[in-house]
């Protein structure tokens, strides 16, 4: 708890999402396509195509976060 205490400066701006990954991330929700494409559900798709690509990548990031914390 204390080595917590000691380094509030270093985390307290971070979301939990950023402590684990380094990034802020967009929430799917949050997600907006871009301006020039014509076809929505098309990019909509795509983004989930990418989104299950990188899966377990992210998550392997996350744990690598975690442990090195």
């Amino acid at each position: 708890m204390k080595k917590i205490i000691d380094n509030q400066g270093d985390w307290k701006r971070l979301s939990p999402a950023e402590m684990m990954f380094g990034v802020p991330l967009v929430m799917p929700h949050e997600w907006k396509p871009p301006a020039e494409i014509d076809n929505v559900e098309e990019s909509i798709l795509e983004r989930v195509g990418k989104i299950n690509l990188y899966k377990e990548d992210i998550r392997g990031l996350g744990l690598r976060n975690i442990f090195s914390a």
